[in-house]
């Protein structure tokens, strides 16, 4: 049947139906019998056709002139006309048409069936597209075709194509930030040299991000160049300084040096020089005679 309908088109006739039948789009022929015919025609508009393949010409012959019916007579006589669907019938039916080719006086006549207008039908629709990222929001489409229409249908109603929004409410991954770092802590020694920190924290990460890259904390020295207070220490006293007198009780010294201090430290403690007094004492008894000699140091 198609096969049939695309050799209409090929001989260009499709566009060349008109009047009653304008609106026909032939798929075939059916066959309406066989019937009588006369001098007076039962059905005029003659044209010889080739024996070879009468009712397909014939056919074409009514088909070119926009006309539904026609009759095919001896194997090569063609009649059709606009009214034939009408007049067919005149005289009869006969009984002597051969191989669908009519005979002597008499008509195998045949009606152009045409197509019943179909309008197109939507397919199913595909399968969604990939959204167009994984997350935050995206868009993914489908889309479907239309079967037909046939026969100068309408065509499907609507829209081919359609996109929604996807994956927006999936969030995004979020790497780990860090935050400002915290102050130095106060430094373990004063001076002399010692150690400080610091910490930062990491701000996520957040639905399956990277967490941050680095240290949390840093330890660093200080106060290395700030010398300690150092407290004055007494130096070795000298030795004692002649006395002031050789008998009857003089004075003699010695002294000792602070050795600092240094950077604020505290000064020596106690005195830096001593004097003392020495007596020399003659203790007699009461013969005037020298019992001993006594001398006492008596440190001021």
């Amino acid at each position: 049947m198609l096969t049939l309908l695309l050799s209409f088109v090929a001989l260009g006739t499709l566009s060349l139906l008109h009047g009653v039948d304008a609106a026909c789009i032939p798929i075939s022929v059916k066959s309406l019998g066989c019937w009588k015919d006369a001098l007076d025609r039962a059905i005029p508009g003659y044209v010889r056709v080739s024996s070879s393949n009468p009712v397909a010409l014939c056919r074409d012959y009514a088909i070119s002139n926009g006309w539904r019916v026609f009759g095919v007579q001896v194997a090569s006589e063609c009649y059709s006309s606009s009214n034939a669907h009408n007049t067919y019938t005149k005289y009869g039916r006969a009984t002597n048409c051969y191989d669908g080719k009519g005979g002597d006086w008499a008509n195998s006549v045949y009606e152009v069936v045409c197509a019943t207008a179909v309008d197109g039908v939507w397919k199913d629709w595909t399968d969604w597209t990939v959204c167009t990222v994984t997350c935050g929001g995206g868009t993914r489409d489908r889309s479907r075709k239309c079967d037909g229409p046939y026969y100068g249908g309408q065509n499907c109603q609507g829209q081919n194509s359609q996109t929604e929004h996807c994956n927006k409410n999936v969030p995004c991954p979020v790497d780990g930030v860090w935050k400002d770092w915290t102050d130095w802590t106060v430094c373990t020694v004063t001076c002399g040299g010692g150690t400080r920190d610091r910490s930062r924290e990491c701000d996520g990460p957040y639905y399956g991000g990277q967490d941050c890259q680095g240290q949390n904390s840093q330890t660093e020295q200080c106060n290395q160049n700030v010398p300690c207070p150092v407290d004055g220490v007494w130096k070795d006293w000298t030795a004692w300084t002649v006395c002031t007198v050789t008998c009857g009780g003089g004075t003699r010294g010695r002294s000792r040096d602070c050795d600092g201090p240094y950077h604020g430290g505290q000064n020596c403690q106690g005195e830096s020089a001593t004097d003392l007094i020495m007596v020399d004492r003659i203790v007699r008894d009461k013969t005037h005679r020298l019992n001993s000699a006594t001398r006492m140091f008596l440190a001021q």
